[in-house]
């Protein structure tokens, strides 16, 4: 069986690497990583130094995978994987798995393959996913970039060194940097760890910001948006879409949906999910005070179950 995963960036691997962990020591399963090189952005594969990391990735952790650029001819598989419909059309496989990521299947250009199903966070997303692409879906037993969430948990442990409870921050991509700043402040205060994430393409993080850690995308995989909220007691985001897929495993996390897209978002109906449109600071805080004594309620599922689930959508004896 050949199995290929559709590779234009660094992020992708967040989704890929635990499925290619589960299949590689399979003797009957030739895993490809067809790989294009042209777009010029911070996390894609035209810079040599992204190609590397790559590669290095591939050598340590999915070995044996193969990589092979992509052509203009189609690639001849019988499974593949992308991330949304990326690249969707160059492959000629008998089943395409489409990974959401968050809310870019709304994007007009995301046009599914007549053979795609979607790999959904939850049934919310999947049935909004299915109306407007009239597409069918599954919802894994964990989200895909959790599928291998017991070891994110190590890795995440072995990574950060605190005895403190952690507070995760998406920072915000434009601006509201007081409203941060202030968030800080009072986590500060309430004597959190503070770590703060930020893509390499928005605004940088004031380095007098308060924070004891600030990431920029270095690893790749394991992310560290992904390995880091999973030992955080909470996660606060300034318009991000990451809670798509982290609430579904359990993560506390409060929405500041300050930009006016962020408000338009699909919004989980879960428990550990707080959704703020309006006197941000002010409730931000209210919200950590109420989070502060709940413990952490993590959806730890045995990777046996969710390789097993793999196994079975790919039909691998």
């Amino acid at each position: 069986m050949k199995v290929c995963f559709a590779v234009s960036d660094l992020s992708s691997l967040r989704y890929y690497g635990p499925i290619i962990e589960f299949l590689k020591n399979e003797n009957n399963v030739e895993i490809i990583l067809s790989v294009r090189r042209d777009a010029n952005k911070y996390n894609t594969l035209l810079s040599e130094k992204n190609y590397i990391i790559l590669k290095n990735i591939v050598s340590t952790s999915f070995n044996p995978a193969k990589i092979i650029p992509m052509s203009n001819s189609k690639i001849k598989c019988n499974i593949a994987f992308t991330v949304e419909n990326i690249d969707a059309y160059r492959f000629d496989c008998e089943r395409h798995y489409a990974i959401q990521h968050a809310f870019d299947y709304t994007i007009p250009q995301n046009i599914p393959t007549s053979n795609t199903i979607y790999l959904c966070n939850s049934e919310k997303f999947g049935k909004d996913i299915k109306s407007r692409l009239n597409i069918e879906y599954i919802v894994p037993p964990l989200p895909v970039a959790f599928s291998n969430i017991n070891r994110q948990i190590e890795f995440a442990k072995r990574k950060i060194n605190t005895d403190k409870d952690i507070a995760f921050i998406f920072y915000s991509q434009l601006g509201l940097k007081r409203a941060a700043r202030s968030v800080i402040k009072y986590l500060k205060k309430k004597g959190y760890f503070i770590i703060i994430k930020q893509r390499a393409k928005w605004q940088a993080v004031p380095s007098n910001t308060g924070a004891d850690l600030i990431l920029y995308d270095e690893i790749w995989y394991p992310s560290e948006s992904i390995f880091c909220p999973l030992i955080s007691k909470i996660v606060i985001g300034f318009g991000t879409t990451a809670y798509t897929d982290l609430c579904e495993v359990g993560i506390n996390f409060i929405d500041n949906a300050i930009p006016k897209y962020a408000k338009n978002y699909i919004k989980p109906d879960l428990n550990n999910f707080w959704y703020i449109e309006n006197k941000f600071i002010k409730k931000t805080k209210e919200i950590i005070e109420e989070i502060s004594p709940i413990t952490n309620n993590i959806k730890i599922i045995s990777e046996d179950i969710v390789k097993r689930f793999y196994f079975n959508l790919l039909k691998i004896n």
